[in-house]
């Protein structure tokens, strides 16, 4: 009976750890403001310094990975991103209130008091270098260069891609031809051929429609927004969103998800109320 007693004990610790969820008192309790009107504008994100909402994956027979970050997606506002390959997130250096034209760095802390940072980004002059915590070495990644309405990234003498954005396309592509373009329909509606089908993006009114997979809506007097999902049958509310002036909250129907506190030198990242990281800006 001991034995029986230990093993349902164990289970229990362990469905109790999985279930851990975020604090609905601090969610109830939460002093909301205001979110800023949706929006659906072609942008370029190609850092990947990004906070994940829903992040694709792509199964095979014996395993499931996520999906890359795509440089070319959708600005759908209060830092919102999504990318070509369906990754909805929050772009870091929106949060942090950055900007790529004047540079910026930024310490990356994966334990609550560690006093050493474990990564460093520096972003300067339409360059990315990581620099080594310890030895303090830079490590070049890519250089931008922007011709007109075409961005080329960089590795050394080598295009890894271009994009470049007009008033009726957006196209991503290599050295010898494009790979994905948005098209623009009018400011708020576009479309991408893949596949032999079309994707359709469209705002209208509080809500943005991206392709038949998600649904933004910015809801309760704009102090909600609503990841939800398009169904066949029914739509289904993924996450919500709220914020203070110093606490973002990400959660589903259990109140599991994202917490981001916000103060002058950063934000800390929670999951499911255990920490996750810490980015500090220079």
């Amino acid at each position: 009976m001991r034995r029986i007693s230990y093993l349902a004990t164990l289970i229990l610790m362990i469905l109790g750890s999985s279930c851990a969820t975020l604090s609905v008192t601090e969610i109830r309790n939460l002093n909301r403001i205001e979110f800023d009107p949706i929006k659906l504008n072609p942008d370029i994100e190609t850092s990947d310094l990004r906070i994940d909402i829903v992040r694709s994956t792509e199964s095979d027979t014996t395993s499931s990975h996520d999906l890359p970050y795509r440089p070319l997606g959708f600005d759908l506002g209060n830092g919102l991103y999504y990318d070509l390959n369906e990754n909805l997130s929050f772009r870091l250096d929106e949060l942090l209130g950055l900007s790529e034209k004047d540079g910026y760095e930024i310490k990356r802390f994966d334990r609550v008091n560690k006093k050493r940072p474990n990564e460093i980004y520096q972003y300067y002059h339409d360059t990315l270098f990581l620099v080594d915590p310890w030895s303090h070495k830079k490590r070049y990644e890519y250089h931008r260069v922007t011709n007109g309405l075409k961005t080329s990234v960089m590795h050394r003498n080598r295009l890894q891609y271009f994009i470049e954005m007009n008033i009726s396309t957006a196209i991503y592509g290599g050295k010898r031809r494009a790979w994905e373009v948005i098209n623009r329909v009018d400011e708020n509606h576009y479309y991408l051929n893949r596949n032999k089908k079309r994707e359709r993006y469209e705002l209208k009114g509080n809500q943005v429609f991206l392709e038949n997979d998600f649904i933004i809506e910015l809801t309760d007097n704009n102090r909600r927004l609503n990841i939800i999902s398009q169904g066949f049958l029914r739509d289904r509310c993924l996450y919500s969103i709220e914020r203070s002036k110093d606490q973002l909250y990400i959660y589903d129907r259990e109140h599991r998800g994202k917490k981001i506190t916000f103060n002058e030198n950063g934000i800390t990242v929670y999951h499911n109320g255990s920490f996750s990281n810490r980015w500090v800006k220079n």
